[in-house]
């Protein structure tokens, strides 16, 4: 673990560390400056090229640094303006990423950032499947963690092991957060998550309209969606399907619903 975590109060002793991916950095930074160069280079060579071209065919040679002058500014303009952009984007990673008996540790460029449990108040997952699909292409994942003032941190791909990373971080906080929504539901107090409310007495709210909880067959998660079978009465069952990246702890959501979806709970229903 680098030193820099050393500074950390608080959280008690670390437990897991997670770096960053130096192939991602690789990755990251040569696409970029490979779009930034060759943008700057079709300009310079595309427009200087053909005004030089032309001015040369009719002019003569005298006219030829005349004619590069605008096309050269141009392309130092765009690979300034490239080299800005990768910075800003490289500044923003996050370097490394602790977990602490107590909380979590990451490090970006500009600092070290301390986050007890307690003061993290969601997890989200946003899992982004590439055009390939099943047919060999890769899953990008994201976790969004946000405290309870706000403050927000995102976790990629660029960290090594992401996922276990946010595996482990739902062991740690989901319970906690569960028991807080828990505590207001059972109390009788309207629970939203995204597109999603939930209610003691009323149901589920789904995509604008209520649905009793005898209407609710089966809540799940699925290939990155949450699933809901809804029946009618004397109508065949329909499902509904929402972006687990829409549904703020999803996990606690579903998990709450299923409690209600219990034999005993729908008769009381």
């Amino acid at each position: 673990m680098p030193r820099a975590f050393s500074t950390i109060t608080g959280l008690g002793s670390p437990v897991q560390f997670y770096p960053l991916k130096l192939r991602g950095i690789y990755k990251s930074v040569t696409a970029s400056l490979a779009v930034v160069g060759i943008g700057a280079g079709i300009v310079i060579l595309f427009v200087g090229g053909l005004q030089t071209y032309w001015s040369y065919y009719y002019h003569g040679p005298s006219v030829v640094m005349k004619n590069l002058t605008l096309p050269l500014i141009l392309g130092v303009l765009l690979l300034i303006f490239g080299a800005l952009a990768v910075w800003a984007a490289y500044s923003r990673w996050i370097i490394s990423v602790v977990i602490f008996e107590k909380g979590l540790a990451c490090r970006d460029r500009k600092g070290m950032h301390a986050w007890p449990w307690e003061e993290i108040s969601s997890i989200r997952t946003q899992l982004t499947q590439s055009p390939l699909g099943a047919l060999g292409g890769r899953t990008r994942h994201v976790y969004i963690l946000t405290k309870t003032d706000g403050d927000r941190i995102i976790l990629d791909d660029s960290i090594d092991r992401v996922e276990d990373l946010a595996e482990n971080l739902r062991s740690i906080i989901l319970p906690a957060i569960f028991r807080k929504y828990t505590a207001s539901f059972y109390q009788g107090i309207s629970l939203q998550f995204g597109p999603i409310i939930i209610d003691k007495d009323r149901g589920t709210k789904i995509e604008d309209r209520w649905y009793s909880w005898r209407q609710i067959r089966e809540a799940s998660i699925q290939s990155g969606a949450a699933i809901f079978i809804i029946q009618d009465e004397g109508k065949p069952a329909r499902r509904i399907k929402i972006p687990v990246a829409q549904i703020p702890d999803v996990d606690v959501c579903i998990s709450l619903i299923n409690q209600m979806l219990t034999p005993e709970a729908v008769l009381e229903g």
